[in-house]
C-alpha cells in the first residue's frame, strides 16, 4: 500500500507531477499520460520517480516504473523503494516500426506496486544487459586501439 503518495518529473522539462494526475488503473497501478507535458515524447529523455514522504510504501515493496508506447507491452525501467526514495532514470523510448500519430492517451507512464523481490530481479536483468553493453564497447575500443587510431589527433 501506498500511504504517503508519490511523483514524477520530467528532468529539465517538467515541474514535480503528483500522483493524482496518474489514472489509478486498480489499487496497485497508475498511468500517465506522457502527452500531456509535451506532444514530442523524444524531448522527454529522462524521468525522476520519489516518493513524498518517509515510510510511504511496506518495506517489502516497492514502486516500479515502465513506459508503453501505442498499446505496446509495457517495458520496466527502474525504481523507487524506502530505502531507496528517489532515482532518476533514462526513459529511452523503443524504436517504431510503423509513423506513430501521437496524440492523447498514445504514450504513457505508468507505476506498478510489487514486492521488491521482483523488482530486485527486473534490476538484475537491467544491470546484465548494461554490463553487455559495456563490454561490446571496450571490444570496440580495444580493436581501434590496435588498429592504432585511438587517441591520435590531428
Amino acid at each position: 500500500m501506498v500511504t504517503g503518495g508519490f511523483g514524477i518529473c520530467f528532468i529539465g522539462k517538467s515541474f514535480p507531477i503528483a500522483d493524482h494526475s496518474f489514472v489509478r488503473v486498480d489499487p496497485s497501478h497508475w498511468v500517465f499520460d506522457v502527452s500531456s507535458v509535451t506532444p514530442n515524447y523524444r524531448e522527454l529523455q529522462e524521468v525522476s520517480l520519489f516518493l513524498a514522504q518517509s515510510g510511504t510504501l511496506d518495506p517489502s515493496l516497492a514502486l516500479g516504473l515502465y513506459i508503453s508506447i501505442g498499446g505496446a507491452e509495457w517495458q520496466y525501467r527502474g525504481y523507487v523503494s524506502n530505502s531507496q526514495p528517489s532515482e532518476v532514470m533514462p526513459l529511452q523510448w523503443p524504436e517504431q516500426d510503423q509513423p506513430l500519430t501521437v496524440g492523447p492517451g498514445t504514450i504513457h507512464l505508468g507505476v506498478s506496486l510489487e514486492p521488491q523481490a521482483e523488482i530486485v530481479q527486473k534490476e538484475g536483468t537491467k544491470l546484465a544487459s548494461r554490463q553487455d553493453f559495456a563490454k561490446q564497447v571496450h571490444g570496440v575500443v580495444q580493436f581501434w586501439k590496435l588498429r592504432g587510431y585511438a587517441g591520435t589527433a590531428k
